[in-house]
């Protein structure tokens, strides 16, 4: 942990820092510029040297030196720390009883899959693996798109032949050690005669890979595989073309929808990407909290699923519902638009139609229509389809943590099913088919002062006259709160905390009672850090510290609350 970022904020020229960067010129007491952040012609993008700050008037991102170079670097906070330290002259400082990462250091991890990748783009280029190369060419993936992409392929033994460092490979999961039965002792790669796909955490660094099997190989073998996790690459942690997607959404222009697709696999999301949409896939796992964590970080207008139409991918669209509706992200299904013309059989995916040159187009439903044509037969209003509403879709509906949500839920599926919408509002349903109802709440009050149940006081007690942003509509606060590393359960509360505020600035009543309309269950905690006396006033300082403090006190605690 830094100890001296105080020091680092002080020190921080935040001219110099922005103009290495970002063309810009003097205008009286600012500098101003093109946005980097999102596309304009013509500059909106200021920095003031005197209140150290940057703001664009036009995407509204603004802060400090750190804030700045997080964004335009994509850093976490301590990296941006140590960036703007080097480039003010100011040695970092760190807690020096601190215990160290046993092992070799994450730095040498993640060269090192850069390095592998480095191999597995040469690889690919070479004409002894012509039958790699021709399968991405068939599948609709240009040179330039095999660039971006970073696709690559392993022969076998290629990396153990060509780097040095075979130690931070092998802890990388990268390479392979035999059983030490076998005659062969040789180090070897997991994904040998695979298409390799590099996999990106949420800020751009590869810390892992997929290897697609190539057609004809054996049926014994899966489709596709992951290297081994490790502790820079977690499945349940990324999503796949996420950067990607991202980049899109960020530099979108003002008319156009900032929606996000989650389709089942790799090959899809980056076919779906080619096509103009922002798609991810959270690739070969379960969809996670923390994937769902990410997703919100995107800020997306709409979270629309892809799901497979059998019953694995059914199921799968549920859970990945449930998780995003839990951070009360706007949830609709996508289905993918066959074009006349497609003379493919069987099942057809993005990849399918990018392969044969075909545009791919979706179609758009709502959760609760979705839910109720797919899971129910015709009438709706039957016994086993209302068997299958109480069984299947009410634990969705009533699993949604926004009353307001529910109650509109509710009547759309009255209307649709010809079910009384007062018989379905008060029928008590079982859990949702994930774990959506949210750990957050406890019939026991968490009375210990721990970092993140301080920074929950911190902004409750705020006065809420000016939580709401004129310029965007969102709490003033969201923007700061690094929702891809806190604690899931924290994160949880947080985003109730959110709720409630933006239901009393609306309504124009007291937190309190928006606390009893919104989160009646979690009442008794939240008034609890309401009322706690000497809580200092949220600023921008006291979030960032006290979110690197519950990190680390997480990972110190892990039983405890952050």
């Amino acid at each position: 942990m830094i100890t001296n970022e105080n020091q680092i904020k002080d020190s921080a020229d935040i001219l110099s820092i922005v103009s290495r960067r970002v063309p810009i010129k003097q205008r009286g007491a600012q500098y101003k510029g093109l946005c980097p952040f999102h596309q304009e012609k013509t500059p909106s993008f200021t920095v003031t040297p005197a209140k150290k700050m940057f703001h664009c008037f036009g995407c509204n991102i603004g802060g400090d030196a750190i804030k700045f170079v997080m964004n335009y670097e994509n850093k976490t906070y301590p990296e941006a720390l140590e960036i703007v330290a080097a480039e003010s002259s100011v040695i970092v400082e760190y807690d020096k009883s601190a215990v160290p990462e046993p092992g070799i250091p994450r730095q040498n991890l993640y060269e090192a899959c850069a390095i592998a990748t480095s191999i597995y783009a040469l690889e690919l280029q070479d004409p002894k693996n012509k039958k790699a190369i021709d399968y991405l060419y068939s599948r609709g993936f240009t040179d330039p798109l095999i660039e971006k992409f970073q696709l690559g392929y392993s022969r076998g033994y290629c990396l153990a032949e060509r780097v040095g460092n075979k130690e931070a490979m092998l802890e990388a999961g990268i390479l392979g050690k035999p059983d030490p039965d076998s005659k062969n002792q040789d180090l070897y790669d997991p994904l040998a005669g695979r298409v390799i796909i590099p996999l990106l955490d949420s800020l751009g660094r590869i810390v892992g890979f997929t290897g697609r099997k190539l057609p004809g190989g054996s049926d014994e073998t899966a489709k596709y595989k992951n290297t081994r996790e490790t502790k820079i690459f977690q499945k349940g942690q990324i999503l796949y073309g996420y950067k990607f997607a991202q980049e899109m959404l960020r530099t979108a222009r003002k008319e156009v929808k900032r929606d996000l697709y989650i389709l089942e696999g790799q090959l899809k999301a980056a076919a779906a990407l080619v096509a103009g949409f922002a798609g991810v896939a959270p690739g070969g796992t379960a969809f996670t909290a923390r994937q769902a964590a990410l997703v919100d970080y995107l800020n997306p207008e709409t979270v629309y699923i892809v799901p497979d139409p059998d019953p694995a991918g059914i199921h799968s669209a549920i859970k990945t519902a449930c998780e995003l509706r839990n951070l009360e992200l706007n949830v609709k299904i996508a289905s993918l638009v066959i074009p006349d013309q497609c003379e493919l059989q069987g099942k057809i995916d993005t990849d399918d139609l990018m392969a044969a040159g075909l545009p791919v187009q979706f179609e758009h439903t709502d959760l609760v229509e979705w839910l109720l044509v797919t899971l129910c037969s015709k009438p709706f209003n039957s016994p086993d389809s209302v068997h299958k509403i109480t069984e299947s879709i009410l634990p969705v509906i009533f699993a949604h943590p926004n009353p307001l949500i529910r109650d509109a839920e509710i009547n759309l599926l009255s209307n649709l099913s010809g079910t009384s919408s007062i018989t379905l509002a008060k029928y008590k349903p079982g859990p949702a088919p994930a774990a959506a109802t949210s750990s957050a709440q406890t019939a026991q009050i968490i009375t210990s002062l721990t970092p993140g149940c301080y920074l929950c006081a911190a902004l409750l007690q705020q006065p809420i006259d000016n939580l709401i942003s004129k310029n965007t509509g969102d709490l003033w606060y969201q923007m700061w709160i690094d929702w891809t590393q806190i604690p899931l359960p924290l994160l949880k509360w947080l985003r109730r905390i959110a709720m409630v505020h933006k239901h009393a600035a609306y309504y124009k009543i007291p937190v309190v009672s928006a606390i009893e309309k919104c989160c009646p269950a979690d009442s008794p905690q939240l008034n609890y850090w309401l009322a706690l006396p000497e809580i200092e006033v949220a600023s921008l300082d006291l979030i960032n510290k006290l979110q690197l403090e519950a990190i680390k006190y997480s990972k110190e605690n892990k039983e405890k609350p952050s």
